[in-house]
């Protein structure tokens, strides 16, 4: 059990510049391969291909979650925005069709980042 707990505390997630490094690195050396190598066992050369896409596949994936990530807390960050414009609008008891031109506005960019 230590050990699991451990290698959970160690695992951190990777950011867009790491995934960014590594497809740079898997890019560079399948490029070398491509120009400079010799295929010297076929069947190891099909495996390490299967794994180089799987990779490339695992990153393209791990990117859009990231992705996904960061347009959810953009969204509770406007939702957060939006409810301390209302709430300081109802304080200073500023003309209400001022707070619905800031809420409209504030949709429409709610509904940009949700179609993004």
């Amino acid at each position: 059990m230590m050990n699991d707990e451990k290698k959970q505390d160690d695992f951190k997630p990777f950011d867009r510049d790491k995934v960014l490094i590594l497809l740079s690195n898997t890019i560079s050396k399948l490029n070398y391969k491509l120009d400079k190598g010799r295929i010297t066992n076929i069947d190891n050369e099909k495996i390490r291909i299967q794994q180089y896409r799987g990779l490339v596949y695992s990153m393209d994936v791990y990117n859009k979650i990231l992705k996904d990530r960061q347009i959810d807390n953009l969204q509770d960050e406007l939702e957060a925005i939006k409810l301390a414009l209302i709430n300081k609008e109802y304080e200073d008891n500023k003309d209400s069709e001022q707070s619905e031109k800031v809420e409209q506005l504030l949709d429409e960019v709610e509904n940009t980042i949700e179609n993004a």
